[in-house]
């Protein structure tokens, strides 16, 4: 008799299946990186899986300084590196951005909006232009331009009664709906506009009362109004306020609110609407121009609300809500919410690039303008200090990356340490630079990486560019030879008088200048040459016109000469005496390279890695590092007593030896081309990525060598290791060459600084951390479970399980499970005092693979036949 399988009625049947076990092991792709950026927060790790997620929060690079030998800029190296990371096939990493303590954040000028904070006592209003300040400090907010738009709801309103302090009036219940705790409200009575908050709504019977607090009112200056009269400011007819001065500095922007009168005490404010320059600057007067805007004053509320109160008539009330918007170039890149009275704690939301100071509760932006729609936009306000000066970067120390307060501890104590100094204070607060792995602002950033790079490391640091003679005289050239003597001399041939410059002002920031010379005769003609020598062997004309000036713009660092000499029909002058006009660069130049600062951030960075027992340290060298000087810097990250005495952070001691195995160096510098534009950036951030996508794809225990490196085109600097002996010297060194293959740039090894044979493979000690991250987290789930026998067969059927699929997909080296792993949590391990003391412990013993790094292959003649064997 044949068994038949069950049948079953036709229909649709569900399943629920049991959730699949969770034996993921734990992720070891996830970088770590600490570097320079313009914006983007600087005490908290952000989290980015793509390129744009980044560019996003820390915008697209940061501009540092010029090398004191080519003059060509140098740039910040942690966006390069980050793009090179996820090209290479990443997919999540952490960015903390690091700076000093002088960094400072970018103010704005609100277009039209007057802020009112209420004086010490109650007694009135102080008054200062509305701003915002940008979200987080540095130069990136400098591209950043901001626009007001004013919403106006009308309702018809009566008043109830009030004073200076308060003010309650009545209106419809439908008009009271449409009122929110908060709302500006305004209303113009003869003239004067009352401002006030408001505080609360009761309704009753289809009627409703409003609650009003914070009065205050301003009123517009009139013809004849002192604070308009003083020689240079004047009311037209219709009411607009004209200014006409001379101005030394940059022209306002429209829309902004300036005071009039005494800058420290301005009896007035008015919003610039129009600007005109009336006369250019000239070598001794600055420019003339002519603001014109809408101004008002301070006015007095009791008489106001007095009045309105004891008529009792019905006004129009106006209800006043902002909103921002804030574009980078043409692009809107963000979009308020409505705000009401002022923008307090909950106005501007976290995504908001820009945030409001700090002011008292009661104060309030009054408009000054009525802005329908996005315009004017305005830059922030000028700042005399240079933008690295604002990203905090100007003075560049290992300060910078690391908490100074842990410099001084060995890797074996600095966890404890961290912790100690993350909850020192009543408050715990982060770390700062690497030492974030031990304790940043998110628990996640604590667990999460395991790989660790400063690519702003190799930087070598910077000083202010030195001052230059901006202006300097030369060597009169020789006079014309005079015509050929004839019978009758030519009058009209006679030569004229030689021009002379006259100094003006230094060129400026931008590069621009403007060159003054006599004018010798009234109609004559003026021959302007530039040239790059004094010699003027290959001078060109600039300028040919009768003008007695030449103004240049944007003039890139240098020294430029120029001559001058008047025409008049057949008449002409001989050369004036050359003027070399230099133009200083601005901002900062390279330090010669000294190695201090370098050697200690990668010391600092080798003690965290193995502080934290499951990071790898990637290092990288500054880009005209020959073999030797890698050959040298390893050396001397190896050596626990250096030549000059002690140093800080000190050398890793000779109980550190640990720490080595926790970094690898690679070299040299990687080429790629992204739009046109060549980059040259550390390797760095390629090797995490190499390492992070290899984890994902097939384990961290595989070795990376040998593998293309994407969209890489060249080496800088090319031939660092050409032949084989300097290769050798480096290989001896384990410092880890990329170079040209074949098939593509690779990483020719793969080694950590360790001279400890068993832990020199990278890979190994990625498996080791994989396996110690395995451990903990299977670790703390038998923490409170009863310590006897049957803990012992859990917790080594559960590990003899994680070393057995580590096993079988190549992790470990042998053909048998027996001779690859071994779990220990015997009776040898766990004594009586031990169990006692409630301790139980487990001892992992594992063989791991090694990467197969040269394969030889043994070419044998057997009589007329060639074969091929591989030699073990």
């Amino acid at each position: 008799m044949s068994l038949q399988p069950p049948r079953r009625l036709p229909g649709v049947r569900f399943e629920v299946p049991p959730p699949a076990l969770d034996e993921a092991l734990p992720r070891m792709d996830i970088a770590f990186f600490v570097g320079f950026a313009t914006r983007g927060p600087l005490v908290r790790a952000v989290a980015v899986e793509s390129l744009a997620e980044f560019e996003a929060v820390y915008g697209t690079g940061i501009a540092l300084a010029r090398d004191r030998d080519t003059r060509e800029p140098v740039s910040g190296l942690l966006h390069p590196c980050v793009r090179s990371f996820f090209s290479q096939g990443g997919r999540r990493c952490w960015i903390l951005r690091v700076a000093g303590a002088s960094v400072e954040a970018s103010m704005f000028p609100v277009p039209g909006m007057l802020l009112a904070t209420p004086r010490e006592g109650g007694q009135g209003w102080q008054f200062a232009p509305a701003s915002l300040r940008a979200a987080t400090p540095g130069s990136g907010a400098d591209t950043l331009r901001v626009a007001a738009r004013t919403e106006t709801l009308v309702l018809r309103v009566r008043p109830v009664e009030g004073d200076a302090e308060a003010l309650s009036l009545s209106t419809t219940a439908a008009a009271a709906a449409q009122l929110q705790a908060g709302d500006l409200l305004r209303v113009e009575r003869d003239g004067v506009r009352l401002h006030a908050r408001v505080e609360g709504i009761g309704t009753s019977a289809g009627l409703a009362v409003v609650r009003l607090r914070s009065l205050c009112a301003l009123q517009p200056l009139v013809q004849g109004s002192p604070a308009a009269d003083d020689g240079s400011s004047w009311i037209d007819e219709a009411g607009l306020l004209h200014v006409r001065d001379r101005l030394a500095g940059a022209m306002p922007q429209l829309g902004e609110v300036l005071p009039l009168g005494d800058p420290l005490a301005p009896s007035a404010w008015f919003a610039l609407t129009q600007a005109e320059v009336v006369e250019t600057a000239t070598r001794d007067r600055a420019a003339l121009v002519e603001l014109q805007g809408p101004a008002w004053e301070e006015a007095d509320v009791a008489p106001l609300v007095q009045a309105w109160c004891a008529a009792g008539e019905e006004r129009v009330a106006q209800v006043l809500r902002v909103q921002l918007q804030v574009r980078e170039g043409s692009a809107v890149q963000a979009l308020s919410p409505v705000l009401r009275s002022a923008p307090g704690a909950s106005g501007l939301d976290a995504v908001f690039p820009l945030v409001a100071p700090a002011s008292p509760d009661e104060s309030l932006w009054l408009p000054l303008l009525d802005l329908p729609g996005f315009s004017p936009f305005v830059a922030p306000w000028p700042r005399e200090r240079s933008a690295l000066e604002r990203d905090g970067l100007a003075d560049f120390s290992w300060h910078v990356f690391a908490e100074p307060a842990l410099a001084g501890y060995a890797s074996d104590v600095l966890a404890d340490r961290a912790e100690a100094l993350l909850l020192a204070g009543g408050e715990p607060r982060p770390l700062r630079g690497m030492h974030a792995l031990f304790g940043g602002a998110g628990a996640e950033l604590v667990d999460e990486p395991t790989l660790l790079a400063i690519p702003d490391a190799v930087h070598p640091g910077w000083i202010p560019a030195p001052e230059v003679v901006a202006w300097e005289e030369g060597e009169a050239f020789p006079d014309p030879e005079p015509p050929a003597a004839g019978p009758f001399a030519d009058c009209a041939a006679e030569p004229l008088p030689a021009p002379s410059f006259e100094r003006g002002a230094d060129p400026d920031a931008a590069g621009g200048f403007t060159l003054y010379w006599t004018d010798v005769e009234t109609g004559a003609t003026y021959v302007l040459e530039e040239a790059s020598d004094p010699s003027f062997a290959a001078a060109t004309i600039l300028q040919e016109a009768l003008a007695s000036r030449y103004t240049a713009v944007e003039r890139p660092g240098g020294s430029y000469h120029f001559r001058v000499r008047a025409v008049l029909g057949p008449r002409r002058s001989g050369w004036s005496r050359p003027v070399r006009i230099t133009v200083g660069e601005t901002g900062f130049v390279t330090k010669p390279w000294r190695s201090d600062e370098l050697l200690a951030i990668h010391r600092l960075m080798l003690r965290s890695a193995a502080g934290r027992g499951d990071v790898l340290a990637v290092l990288a060298l500054p880009a005209h590092f020959d073999r030797t000087q890698a050959i040298a810097h390893a050396d001397a990250l190896r050596e626990p007593h250096p030549a000059g005495g002690p140093v800080h952070p000190p050398a890793l001691g000779e109980d550190e030896a640990r720490a080595l195995s926790h970094g690898a160096l690679y070299h040299p510098w990687l080429v790629i081309v992204r739009d046109r534009e060549v980059l040259r950036f550390p390797p760095d951030g390629a090797v995490c990525g190499q390492l992070a996508g290899s984890a994902l794809r097939r384990g961290a225990w595989i070795a990376v060598a040998n593998q293309p490196l994407r969209d890489v085109v060249a080496l800088l600097p090319a031939a660092l290791a050409p032949d084989t002996p300097q290769r050798q010297a480096l290989l001896d060194a384990q410092v880890n060459l990329v170079r040209n293959a074949p098939h593509g740039i690779v990483l020719s090894t793969a080694d950590t600084l360790t001279p400890d044979a068993p832990w020199r493979p990278v890979n190994v000690r990625r498996l080791m951390a994989l396996l110690r991250r395995s451990a903990l987290k299977r670790g703390v789930t038998y923490v409170f479970e009863p310590n006897g026998p049957a803990l012992r067969r859990t917790v080594e059927r559960a590990f003899g399980a994680m070393l057995d699929l580590l096993f079988r997909r190549g992790a470990f080296a042998g053909t048998r499970a027996d001779a690859a792993y071994r779990v220990d949590a015997g009776e040898t391990l766990n004594t009586r005092q031990r169990a006692d003391a409630g301790q139980f412990w487990v001892e992992l013993q594992v063989a791991p693979a090694l990467p197969l790094e040269f394969l030889t292959v043994r070419v044998v003649r057997e009589g007329d036949r060639v074969a091929s064997r591989e030699v073990h």
